[in-house]
């Protein structure tokens, strides 16, 4: 694995964050709260991307591999991702996800 690591800012990155303000307005919601997306975004070719939270994230994270491949680790498996292939890491779930040295991910 490349000692480099970036987890933002890649060239041609896109990502939208919905205002927690507006998420906490529907939280009560029984239809719309438990699949209401709260952050989505493109990283194109993200060449040394790299993610860890020990503690997880407050929300489920989908990851979309459209091209190129990388990894995800839960626990004390890591699992590829390949191009159309996805990832789901539950919330509150310590992982740490990145793109292959070889042949980096573009993901949704």
């Amino acid at each position: 694995m490349s000692p480099i690591r970036i987890r933002e800012g890649f060239e041609g990155q896109i990502l939208h964050v919905i205002p927690r303000t507006t998420t906490e307005k529907v939280a009560s919601h029984p239809l719309i709260y438990p699949l209401m997306p709260t952050d989505i975004g493109w990283y194109p070719h993200a060449r040394y991307h790299y993610c860890q939270r020990d503690t997880g994230a407050p929300e489920h994270i989908l990851i979309l591999c459209v091209e190129g491949s990388g990894w995800c680790k839960l626990g004390e498996k890591t699992l590829t991702v390949n191009q159309y292939e996805a990832a789901l890491i539950p919330r509150g779930q310590a992982h740490i996800y990145g793109a292959s040295d070889d042949d980096p991910w573009s993901i949704h």
